[in-house]
């Protein structure tokens, strides 16, 4: 029994289908919708055809609302799109006068191509794009975000308070406070200031931001802890959140210490930006000293310059030629250059003996075990042969 393998035939079959193709979807910028009793609105989208021929979309709504909405180009009727056009459509939303379910609902719009005629079988794709029907709870419902953000000394920071009520009554008094504590290197239970925002009211179903100040005057640089209340008529919750408050200043983290002898060796310095914002155009030099007179800068190497972003830690390198200098210890300054100021740190540079790879001691030890052991086994192998006596002829 012949047994045919199905695998050149498949492969057969993709060279001769219809070129694939593909549908794009051009979504709504909005993408949240808040339902009110009997709203009606729409939303527009747009198909393209990204294949190389024409082709037939298809459209529909799908989801738990789906029934409430309609599409301008008849759901049920296939659009046709030309190889690379892009058509637009509308989904509209005719709303009742009460949805029994609070929350979210997800409606998703989807386009597909349509399978062609004229082929074995057909390849088709699809997309989709998703909306969502916020339908309001009933009294106060509020979600909220305590937003954070990092700074420097002597400059404002702002907290945010992103309030959002999906309930059906209006909150007449929303107001946030934020709690500070810190810094970190006196631990996160101490409350040094606090500040508060403004008051504002928020309707049903909207969406609104309240900020607090602060000016961190006085603060020191480091990582601070905030807790943030907010207050809404009879309601309150707290959040909390860390930010820093940082200094115009660079640190030196890591830095190459040992060095071979007599070569071209790499100097890798690992430092690290406390700013709050971009550091450009920043170099170091690092000035190595005789050994027997610290006075006296022999050899002084410079980075090529380099940018930190805020908070940054990066590594940046040059390299030290090392032939001619004696082993031992080189005392050295590495001074970072940045915005009119300078890190210096005082570090000690080793040079020393290059040594043998470890790898080829152990390859080298074994080839010499195994040569012995040869050397041994040819003497026994003689001294054998001396102790053999010699065969005598038979008479």
């Amino acid at each position: 029994m012949r047994v045919l393998s199905i695998f050149p035939v498949f492969l057969l079959s993709l060279v001769l289908l219809p070129d694939a193709s593909a549908v794009g979807i051009f979504i709504s910028p909005i993408e949240d919708i808040y339902f009110e009793p009997n709203l009606q609105t729409s939303l527009d989208f747009g198909v393209k055809n990204n294949a190389g021929s024409d082709m037939h979309i298809g459209l529909a709504v799908g989801g738990d609302l789906a029934k409430y909405t309609s599409i301008s180009t008849g759901e049920g009727n296939p659009i046709f799109v030309k190889a690379g056009e892009t058509k637009g459509f509308q989904v509209v939303f005719n709303f009742p006068e009460h949805i029994e379910e609070p929350g979210e609902h997800i409606l998703k719009i989807l386009a597909d191509e349509q399978p062609r005629e004229g082929g074995a079988f057909s390849v088709t794709s699809s997309v989709s794009s998703r909306i969502t029907v916020h339908v309001p709870y009933p009294g106060r419902y509020v979600i909220w975000e305590f937003i954070t953000d990092n700074g420097n000394v002597n400059e404002t920071i702002n907290f945010r308070f992103i309030v959002n009520n999906l309930g059906k009554e209006d909150i007449k008094n929303a107001r946030g406070v934020v709690d500070i504590y810190g810094p970190s290197e006196e631990g996160f239970n101490t409350k040094i200031g606090a500040i508060a925002s403004e008051t504002s009211e928020i309707l049903s179903t909207k969406i609104t931001t309240l900020n607090a100040i602060l000016n961190t005057t006085g603060y020191r640089p480091g990582e601070y802890r905030a807790v943030g209340t907010l207050f809404y008529d009879e309601g309150k919750d707290a959040k909390e959140g860390f930010f820093r408050i940082g200094s115009l200043y660079v640190r030196l983290a890591d830095y190459t210490k040992k060095f071979r002898k007599d070569s071209i060796e790499k100097l890798n310095l690992n430092v690290e930006s406390g700013w709050n914002s971009r550091i450009d155009d920043a170099y170091a030099i690092i000035s190595i000293k005789d050994r027997e007179d610290i006075t006296n800068v022999f050899n002084e190497l410079k980075t090529p310059s380099f940018y930190l972003k805020a908070w940054e830690n990066k590594n940046i390198s040059t390299y030290w030629d090392t032939h001619g200098l004696e082993v031992g210890a080189y005392n050295a300054d590495i001074a970072i250059y940045y915005r009119n100021t300078t890190t210096i740190e005082n570090v000690n540079l080793e040079v020393i003996e290059e040594k043998g790879s470890p790898l080829f001691n152990i390859t080298a030890l074994l080839i010499i075990i195994i040569v012995i052991l040869v050397i041994g086994d040819v003497i026994l192998l003689m001294r054998k042969r001396k102790k053999k006596p010699s065969p005598k002829a038979k008479k």
